[in-house]
């Protein structure tokens, strides 16, 4: 089944090079949910598959929010 952290997961492989640019103008919120991940999998929860989903599903939603309008007008 495919969910938000699929595609997360998706984006971050296949567009490795840009999100890591300092040109990326997202560049900080893609280093702040890479950040919280890697806390996330070093504490000692039972449910790390869950809340490092949670986490990337918050983290989208906060990088494409201000982007909708805008995605809207294009489809």
């Amino acid at each position: 089944m495919y969910h938000l952290g699929c595609v997360y997961d998706y984006i971050y492989v296949n567009l490795y090079s840009f999100i890591t640019s300092k040109y990326n103008p997202d560049f900080g919120h893609w280093a702040s949910i890479r950040s919280s991940i890697e806390v996330a999998e070093k504490s000692d929860l039972s449910h790390i598959n869950e809340s490092t989903t949670l986490i990337k599903c918050i983290g989208l939603l906060n990088i494409l929010h201000p982007k909708v309008p805008y995605l809207i007008k294009i489809f």
